[in-house]
């Protein structure tokens, strides 16, 4: 039999949905019932698979493992995986609960999916990240990297450091709401009219993250790329939180409008030359340069 696979069906959480406290005890237990589950897949009104995210009904299975010691396991129809559970009582089916048994049970996979990706949702926090689905939706395309720097969370420092104590203060729920922020992000870094290096990085919901590049070499790099790129700098962060990483980019719209756009030059034209002759001298300049 051949396996049809469809294009993944990966749904949200809402954010009442509860983040599951699963041990190890517990996952084992729920990766059990991937095994032996016909009667229990057949009969339920929505299943999700583990391996990539989808949720589906259990009519929705058309393909089964034919166990010899035991019933059938299901397939996933979106993948062709055997990860198929319908939770249970203590932890209901939800796209947290999948990306929490992803990253346990499919680890290569992740680590693989999450060094490699070019592309993934915005997400503000951790528990964001696993309702949203995010280990299943890294995406690898052609985006080109112009460099990668470290990151660390700036304001949980500067805002609870008490300097007349010298000690740390107890950090304000409100100073970490962002502290996991990850996903694609606007990056601008400059020097400011008292001469201070600032760096602003900005989710695509315009949030102003707390991050800071890691070291003073990351600090030259973002300035240089953003005094190259100016706006059509762009960033992916890898990791959030203390000690991420913030990969790199330019959207290849601007880079395309960049290259087409005609040079904003001063010529010296010799003495004598009438406005044809001018004319004539820019269009084979505008054509040697593919401008036209």
């Amino acid at each position: 039999m051949v396996l049809k696979v469809l294009a993944l069906n990966i749904v949200e959480d809402g954010d009442s949905v509860e983040i599951p406290k699963v041990g190890y005890r517990d996952r084992v237990e729920l990766n059990c019932q991937t095994a032996y589950n016909r009667s229990i897949v057949e009969k339920a009104l929505r299943c999700g698979c583990f391996h990539c995210g989808s949720t589906f009904a259990g009519s929705d299975v058309t393909v089964w493992l034919s166990e010899c010691d035991g019933e059938d396991s299901a397939c996933c129809p979106f993948c062709g995986e055997d990860a198929v559970i319908v939770g249970t009582k203590r932890f209901p089916l939800s796209t947290a609960l999948l990306s929490i048994l992803f990253m346990e049970w499919f680890p290569e996979e992740y680590e693989a999916a999450k060094e490699n990706f070019t592309n993934a949702p915005e997400y503000s926090n951790r528990d964001d990240y696993l309702r949203k689905g995010v280990p299943f939706r890294y995406e690898r395309g052609e985006r080109e990297f112009v460099g990668e720097v470290g990151l660390w969370v700036d304001s949980v420092f500067s805002a609870s450091w008490n300097e007349e104590f010298d000690s740390l203060l107890p950090v304000r729920e409100e100073e970490l709401e962002f502290a996991d922020a990850g996903g694609e992000v606007s990056v601008k870094a400059c020097f400011d009219d008292e001469g201070c290096y600032t760096c602003e990085i900005k989710s695509a919901s315009g949030n102003l993250l707390p991050y800071a590049p890691w070291s003073g070499r990351d600090q030259d790099l973002l300035l240089d790329l953003s005094n190259r790129y100016g706006d059509d700098l762009k960033g992916l962060i890898v990791d959030g939180g203390f000690g991420g990483r913030m990969r790199l980019y330019v959207e290849r719209e601007a880079e395309a409008e960049m290259c087409s756009r005609p040079l904003d030059i001063e010529i010296d034209w010799m003495p004598g030359w009438d406005e044809s002759q001018i004319e004539k001298v820019s269009k084979a300049y505008s054509e040697a340069m593919g401008l036209e």
